[in-house]
This record gives C-alpha cells, sequence and structure tokens, in this order.
C-alpha cells in the first residue's frame, strides 16, 4: 500500500438525510418555455477527532416563464477522516463531492414525475465557504 500525501482526506459515508421533490405547477409544452432552474447551496462542518462531518444543504427551484414548476429540498451528510496536514481550504473540494451526489438523485426523480430530466450543471465551488462550527 502506497504512502498517502500528507493532508490527504478519505470520506467514510454518504448518507442523503433528506430529499423533499415537490411538484407545484403544471408544465408547459418546452417548445415554448424551457425549464430555468435557480438553487442555493450551504454547507457546515465539524472537525470530530480526525474526522469531519459535513452537512450541505441545496435549495433548487424550476419554473417556465414566470410559474414555478417543481421544487426539491435535500440535505446530505459525508464523513471524512482526514491526515495530519489537512488544510480546512478543502472542505469545499468535499462540499463538490457531496454536492455530486445530488445530481443523480434529481435526474432519476424529474424522469420519474414525468418531467424531462433535469441534469444539473456542475457548480463552482472555487469562491465557496463551508461554515465550520466549533
Amino acid at each position: 500500500m502506497g504512502m498517502q500525501p500528507s493532508g490527504a482526506f478519505r470520506i467514510l459515508g454518504i448518507q442523503v438525510k433528506q430529499f423533499d421533490f415537490k411538484q407545484v405547477g403544471e408544465l408547459l409544452s418546452l417548445k415554448y418555455a424551457k425549464i430555468k432552474l435557480g438553487y442555493s447551496i450551504k454547507a457546515c462542518a465539524e472537525k470530530i477527532d480526525n474526522n469531519y462531518i459535513l452537512v450541505v444543504w441545496t435549495n433548487l427551484t424550476a419554473k417556465q416563464k414566470e410559474n414555478d414548476v417543481f421544487y426539491i429540498k435535500s440535505t446530505i451528510m459525508g464523513k471524512i477522516a482526514v491526515q495530519d496536514g489537512f488544510q480546512q481550504e478543502a472542505l469545499k473540494n468535499m462540499t463538490a463531492i457531496i454536492y455530486s451526489y445530488l445530481r443523480p438523485l434529481v435526474a432519476q426523480m424529474t424522469t420519474m414525475s414525468k418531467l424531462p430530466p433535469i441534469d444539473l450543471p456542475p457548480a463552482n465551488f472555487e469562491d465557496f465557504e463551508v461554515e465550520l462550527k466549533e
């Protein structure tokens, strides 16, 4: 087994704690109006020994013209083991990894609801701030 670089992390587990999908309006023909997505993402991390518990909350909204079509609220939690030298700046990388678990869930849920499959665009976490819980 090779040496891991100093400051490396390893995901011990990821759990979807909440995934609320609600269709609130009728879908218009896609010929006339495309679906526009809006989303917000928040994250909070707490260090416990050599692990971080990272919780990521997302709110997604889908609109056609001015009409709401559906919304999704989710909470996904990850447990991450870190090594000595770990930089807290890497928490946003962990957030991006956890966010990637949401993308197929949204595509599957919209397809199962007879909506066009929604492929969430990759989010840019370069300037993202993870709140640290003391």
